[in-house]
């Protein structure tokens, strides 16, 4: 590390995924660009240090998404991690209607549900996580970050709609919108 980066503010990313098996791959190969792309489109004038977990198999019965996002505000502080995103392939639903994220500022953490994005999971997580870190740490007041400029349905246009496409062969299927 240089001289110069010791003097830039770091702010530590935990991507947790649950459960270990799909949401970890795109989690990997995720976190292995994830400073970079924060530093583009987050601040370039912080050093963003990418930390990986694992979460739970699946939420408590009791809590549901809430009990998960309190399990991970949990892993965050316990890691002294600044903002953490779960990456889970668990569906997200507020009132029947599925969600692609779910962000809690008061604790600092946001789950991401792969399911909702798609077929292009993996580029639309590289379109989300950013925004919501940036979201998560603007809604902080922290201040090693400038205010994000942008409102929340900016995210929901940089990532890929799914439409329904409809063939003579495959009637039903889902691709992303191009």
């Amino acid at each position: 590390m240089t001289h110069s980066e010791q003097h830039r503010p770091e702010v530590v990313v935990g991507l947790v995924a649950t459960p270990p098996d799909h949401p970890a791959r795109v989690a990997a190969r995720l976190s292995a660009e994830l400073a970079g792309r924060l530093s583009e489109r987050v601040d370039a004038g912080v050093r963003w240090t990418v930390r990986e977990g694992w979460g739970e198999v699946a939420p408590r019965r009791d809590g549901g998404v809430e009990a998960l996002l309190d399990d991970l505000a949990r892993r965050r502080t316990d890691d002294r991690w600044d903002v953490a995103i779960c990456l889970t392939d668990l569906p997200l639903h507020t009132e029947r209607v599925p969600l692609v994220a779910q962000t809690s500022a008061r604790r600092r953490v946001a789950m991401v549900s792969l399911p909702a994005l798609g077929l292009g999971q993996l580029r639309a997580a590289r379109a989300a996580v950013p925004d919501l870190v940036s979201r998560l740490l603007t809604d902080a007041s922290d201040q090693r970050v400038p205010p994000a400029g942008w409102a929340p349905a900016e995210m929901a246009s940089r990532v890929a709609a799914v439409r329904r496409v409809v063939g003579e062969a495959d009637a039903g299927e889902l691709s992303p919108r191009g």
